[in-house]
């Protein structure tokens, strides 16, 4: 286990109960930036004194490092008391100073992956059990401890395997050791002129002129090397089974290696002087998540709203609380599908028995007793209104929650496109098809809906328009679009707007995906931000710049 995610172990442990020993280690930990000698200091006038750290504290200066710190491990767990295990975990890993520490580590990424890790056993611990306690948690990590359980390894890190894959299969990855083979003339390179290449982090060297495959070659080779932490092994054999020798790829010789005696040539390269420290933001990582993720209307929307927020929690998927309103939209989203799929089997449910069903997703959830409580409150105010609204317009017959994966061309190459649509209809009489996407947020008028006012983003009508366009590429036609709002207006009304999308505007929203493709594979994104005054992700941005 690294040892960052081992100082939020100790943090989490200190929220959940504060003692002098675990506080006395945590204030070494560099993420409160305190001088060493003046903790020690403080460590000493504790033992002369015979006091607490909480009572030596409050004789501190209040802006001093030590009180400032001390005190904010005292209000994460006074916070604790009221709030989920999941919202304190969020917490403590960022009013720390502990993600911006990490953030800084050229081993952010395998650290980042940990965390997810830890965190996604507590999802798993509270899925088994009605709900998750700090205490719990970490009672959990002991026990796991206790019987060498806590294995936290990462695909990059794991141990004692040996991994077989081509060049393309491990971008993005990392090993301590890499083993490159069949480094010979015409597998890696053709013929060669005796001059040097480029490679990225090798400056001093030369590229001769040559063809765009030898070029791509010569990356893919620097990706290959690039794998190794610590050593990266290039061989290439001698001779082939029937005795014809074999020269080595003029890679090698630019390189610089010597060959080694023996059936086989060999050589290797110390990745301390030659690989560049890979934090979150190496090149061949973000490519590597991005093709492997694609993109999907809730990407690109956050996208347009902050790169540096898509980076975090899209790309890198930092540990984020359960979000309430999220939560509400899941379940009343599942009760729907629930609902529609019992009207096409001739099965009408009653009002009661939905509202069972979206008290169900709701407790299932990883919120506190009390958030519950409220949201399930919020649904019976305007559920069974929705519901008897829409059966008088809604058809029979509907498919729900159609997941559509499929490949767009660009420039930079295909790129997938995925998303789940909510409810789909067929119109009768034609091939199109009318897709319906609820929304339990606020209603929204039909010009904010499209972008038209100061307030709007234009998401929504974005989101149908990347549906028309998954499904053209599905082989399929939407004739309409509708927006169907769950809660009611001020007026107590139920809204539905119905869109239908042009040729252009699929065009446009290939436009921006394109644009958007283009930026995050050039890394051009890490020179954007957003506009939001003090935005937490384009703060985090400028760590890692």
């Amino acid at each position: 286990m690294d040892p960052y995610t081992e100082q939020l172990l100790t943090l989490l442990s200190i929220v959940d109960h504060p003692t002098d020993e675990n506080i006395g280690k945590a204030l070494f930990f560099d993420c409160f930036g305190i001088d060493a000698l003046d903790i020690a200091d403080f460590l000493k006038s504790i033992r002369k004194e015979e006091k607490t750290i909480r009572d030596l504290v409050k004789e501190l200066p209040t802006n001093s490092e030590i009180n400032e710190s001390i005190e904010k491990l005292f209000e994460l767990h006074k916070y604790s008391h009221n709030h989920s295990f999941f919202d304190t975990f969020e917490k403590t890993l960022k009013e720390t100073g502990l993600l911006e520490s990490i953030l800084k580590s050229e081993r952010s990424r395998v650290i980042i992956e940990e965390i997810q890790t830890l965190y996604e056993r507590a999802k798993t611990l509270e899925s088994r059990e009605e709900s998750i306690t700090l205490d719990s948690f970490l009672s959990y990590i002991t026990k796991a401890r206790e019987y060498n359980a806590l294995q936290l390894h990462t695909k990059e890190t794991k141990e004692e395997k040996v991994i077989l894959s081509t060049v393309h299969g491990v971008k993005g990855l990392e090993y301590d050791v890499v083993f490159v083979t069949g480094l010979e003339d015409k597998r890696w390179g053709g013929k060669r002129k005796p001059e040097y290449f480029y490679l990225p982090e090798l400056k001093a060297l030369k590229v001769g002129e040559e063809g765009n495959i030898k070029e791509d070659e010569r990356r893919l080779l620097y990706v290959a090397i690039t794998r190794a932490r610590k050593k990266a092994i290039l061989s290439y054999p001698r001779s082939n089974s029937e005795g014809r020798k074999y020269l080595p790829s003029q890679f090698l010789d630019e390189l610089g290696l010597s060959e080694n005696k023996g059936p086989e040539v060999s050589t290797y390269i110390d990745q301390e002087r030659f690989s560049p420290s890979r934090k979150l933001l190496d090149k061949d990582l973000v490519e590597f998540l991005f093709r492997k993720q694609g993109l999907n209307p809730t990407a690109v929307n956050k996208y347009l709203a902050c790169p540096w927020e898509y980076f975090f929690l899209t790309l890198m998927r930092l540990p984020q609380p359960p979000n309430r309103s999220a939560v509400f939209g899941t379940a009343v989203h599942k009760t729907l599908q629930e609902f529609f799929d019992e009207r096409t089997k001739k099965n009408d449910l009653s009002i009661t028995e939905v509202l069972a069903l979206m008290e169900r997703e709701i407790k299932s959830s990883h919120l506190e007793a009390l958030d519950k409580e409220k949201l399930i409150k919020r649904g019976n105010e305007f559920l069974p209104g929705f519901i008897e609204e829409g059966r008088k317009r809604w058809q029979r017959e509907s498919e729900t929650e159609r997941y559509i994966k499929q490949p767009l061309e660009t420039t930079n190459g295909n790129l997938l496109l995925s998303g789940k649509l909510d409810k789909i209809d067929r119109d009768e009489g034609s091939e199109g098809l009318i897709v319906t996407d609820f929304k339990t947020g606020e209603p929204k008028s039909r010009n904010n809906i499209e972008g038209e006012t100061k307030d709007s983003n234009g998401d929504y009508k974005r989101q149908l328009v990347f549906y028309s366009l998954l499904l053209e590429l599905n082989g399929e036609k939407m004739k309409e679009g509708i927006i169907d709002f769950v809660k009611p207006n001020k007026s107590g009304k139920y809204k539905h707007e119905r869109f239908s999308i042009s040729k252009e505007e699929r065009a446009e929203l290939k436009n921006q995906i394109e644009r958007i493709s283009s930026e995050i594979l050039s890394m051009e994104f890490t020179q954007k931000g957003c506009d939001k005054k003090d935005c937490e992700w384009c703060r985090l941005a400028n760590l890692l710049l």
